[in-house]
């Protein structure tokens, strides 16, 4: 379990900070949000959420069939 885990592609990157990111047994990550306020446009920032979630699971060269799944 991470608390606040940042995941950034590049420096100039408009990165992500997840609240608590969790993986269990069967490796399904979790990305738990704490929200003090409603959010315009939740639907794509959770997009965007689990699209750095997912680059950030798989090696190079490793095939999508291996993205394990997500929840949040």
């Amino acid at each position: 379990m991470d608390k606040q885990k940042d995941l950034k592609d590049a420096y100039d990157a408009h990165g992500i900070r997840l609240d608590v990111y969790l993986e269990d047994e069967h490796y399904t990550k979790y990305d738990v949000e704490v929200q003090a306020r409603l959010y315009r446009k939740l639907e794509k920032r959770i997009r965007y959420y689990t699209s750095g979630i997912d680059r950030h699971s798989l090696e190079m060269n490793t095939d999508y069939e291996e993205l394990c799944p997500t929840a949040l």
